[in-house]
């Protein structure tokens, strides 16, 4: 894992690092864990060295010289979204703009007072590498495939017929349809919305009276007897998001 660590404050910088190693020596599940830690102490230089995919952690302070921590993360939000940005700010007067560039974490300083904030942030941003690289197996014509749940829309049975719709194809499946829904629902992202159908709420990008309008524009239908409990799954998850 590689973490940049971006402020214009050499001693906050340093108290930022430790703090990550002593969150990571701290947890078992993550001890042969390769970190790697580089230093910027502005955007600007950060920004003309930055290569999309390198950084999996940015640190961000947010009051630098000219280009700010916000400014930069708004260019980076747009075209890295697996790099995770965390800002680190002696103000909290720019936490309604850290949600705007989707920031997972909005530590004040000083560091060493705020370590419990910034241990949850970094709590938030493992889960959601956890949830980035985790997959189910499928049987596709007696054969096994490894499919990223990342990748599924939605799970559906149809006249006694397994798909798996993904972005960019369809997959007929073999085996039951409690095989997957099983394994599926283990996950907060999916939930059955409708009769063996079961969609990643991830890709909902709005909802009418009877269906669910997914980013793809295909729709996918909400059952009538399970209705309110249905949205009410769906909003709790959708606001959960935007918490961090």
């Amino acid at each position: 894992m590689r973490i940049a660590v971006i402020d214009d404050n050499a001693s906050d910088r340093k108290t930022a690092i430790a703090l990550a190693k002593e969150y990571f020596n701290q947890r078992k599940e993550y001890e042969k864990m390769q970190l790697v830690f580089d230093e910027y102490d502005s955007a600007e230089a950060f920004f003309n060295s930055y290569i999309k995919g390198v950084y999996d952690i940015l640190f961000l302070d947010i009051y630098m010289r000219s280009l700010t921590g916000i400014d930069l993360a708004r260019q980076i939000s747009f075209t890295d979204e697996n790099c995770h940005i965390i800002f680190l700010t002696s103000s909290e007067e720019h936490y309604p703009e850290s949600y705007e560039v989707h920031a997972k974490g909005y530590v004040t300083k000083p560091l060493r007072e705020s370590s419990f904030s910034f241990c949850n942030a970094l709590d938030y941003v493992m889960k959601q590498f956890s949830l980035q690289f985790s997959g189910i197996t499928l049987s596709l014509n007696g054969a096994e495939a490894f499919c990223a749940l990342k990748e599924i829309m939605f799970f559906e049975m149809n006249n006694g017929r397994l798909y798996l719709h993904l972005i960019e194809k369809t997959l007929e499946l073999s085996g039951r349809y409690s095989d997957y829904s099983t394994e599926l629902l283990k996950d907060s992202r999916f939930m059955e919305c409708y009769r063996n159908l079961i969609v990643n709420m991830d890709y909902i990008h709005n909802y009418t009276e009877d269906s669910f309008l997914l980013k793809n524009e295909e729709a996918v239908p909400i059952s009538r007897r399970k209705k309110q409990m249905v949205l009410n799954q769906y909003i709790k998850y959708f606001l959960g998001k935007g918490k961090h």
